[in-house]
C-alpha cells in the first residue's frame, strides 16, 4: 500500500514540480525522511526515491541538500529499508552524467564512487 501511494504521489509530483507548483513538498519529504519514526524515515526516502525516478532532472540546487539528507540515512540504526533506499536514490544521480558532472564539481563525486 505504502509504495503504491508513494507511486501516485511521484506520478503527481511528476506533472507539478516542473512547473514550479507543490513547492512544499521536497520540505516535507526531507522533514519525513529524518523522522523519529523509522516508518516515517522509510516512507519519506522512498517516496522520494519514486519522485527522483520520475523526475531527476532539475533537482541541481538541491544536490547539497540531499547529498547532507542521503550520508545521515545511509547510517539509519534502525531501517536496512532505509539504508538500501538511500542507495538508490545516491544511484539515480550518480547513473545521470550531467549529475555526475556536478557532483565531482561541486566535491560531492566521492559519494558515487564508494557506491
Amino acid at each position: 500500500m505504502r509504495h503504491s501511494a508513494a507511486r501516485v504521489i511521484a506520478a503527481i509530483a511528476a506533472i507539478e514540480i516542473p512547473l514550479g507548483n507543490w513547492p512544499q513538498l521536497l520540505p516535507f519529504l526531507h522533514q519525513t525522511a529524518v523522522s523519529q519514526l523509522v516508518a516515517h524515515r522509510e516512507v519519506g526516502i522512498y517516496i522520494l526515491f519514486t519522485v527522483l525516478e520520475n523526475i531527476v532532472e532539475g533537482f541541481q540546487e538541491h544536490l547539497q541538500s540531499f547529498f547532507k539528507l542521503f550520508e545521515g540515512l545511509l547510517a539509519d540504526p534502525e531501517s536496512i529499508e532505509v539504508r538500501i533506499t538511500t542507495v538508490r536514490s545516491v544511484w539515480l544521480f550518480c547513473s545521470t552524467s550531467h549529475y555526475l558532472i556536478l557532483l565531482f564539481e561541486k566535491g560531492l563525486g566521492r559519494h558515487c564512487t564508494v557506491y
